[in-house]
């Protein structure tokens, strides 16, 4: 039988747990009603390449359709609690709370193929490869060169390659295109892991 103290510190730990799930889960609803989402999925986003001749001279043009810079600014505020270790709704964090006693047994096997399935994205190509200086671009690469290169100017080498990507006019419509599809697929596993906190929740609350 427990001692008062070790049911004290149990409910203590319960309701931590509750507050950090409910967190992620706040942080993901913002995020799947954001502008972002709606201009990714109401309208055509994607990349549109136009072309004519004048004179001999061909003039080619490229341009982004979907989420504007202001858009994924504001989506990358609300998405950085899953990927700063500093904030208890991270993936990492989630992570070690899904393997400890309190929900190992019923939920840590899903949360973990989700987070699985997330990395295997993320450290995969592109569908569309896309190489630059001879390496072919990992989807964790052209994710973290925009976030700490782009938008947050959080790591030099990162900025400096950013700059890069930014000053080839052909190239960068593309990759930016990508990088948005990209922050769209790790949405579908943040909502997913939404819906499995709402269970883990409902099962802290009646244990």
């Amino acid at each position: 039988m427990l001692t008062e103290n070790e049911c004290n510190k149990s409910m203590d730990e319960k309701e931590k747990a509750i507050k950090s799930l409910e967190l992620f889960n706040e942080k993901a609803e913002e995020l799947l009603s954001s502008t972002f989402v709606k201009k990714m999925y109401e309208e055509e986003s994607g990349v549109t390449l136009s072309w004519n001749w004048e004179t001999e001279e061909e003039n080619t043009h490229f341009e982004r359709r979907g989420p504007t810079k202001e858009d994924i600014k504001a989506f990358l505020l609300d998405y950085r609690f899953f990927i700063q270790d500093n904030e208890k709704s991270s993936f990492r964090n989630l992570k070690e709370l899904f393997s400890s006693n309190l929900l190992k047994v019923k939920f840590e096997s899903r949360f973990d193929s989700a987070r699985d399935a997330l990395n295997d994205f993320l450290d995969s190509k592109s569908n569309i490869p896309i190489t630059y200086n001879e390496e072919v671009l990992t989807r964790r690469k052209v994710i973290d060169t925009f976030i700490y290169g782009g938008f947050a100017h959080a790591n030099e080498a990162k900025r400096q390659l950013f700059k890069e990507w930014q000053s080839i006019p052909f190239f960068f419509p593309l990759i930016e295109s990508e990088f948005v599809y990209f922050l769209a697929k790790i949405l579908d596993v943040i909502a997913f892991i939404k819906t499995l906190n709402l269970e883990a929740i409902a099962e802290l609350k009646t244990t």
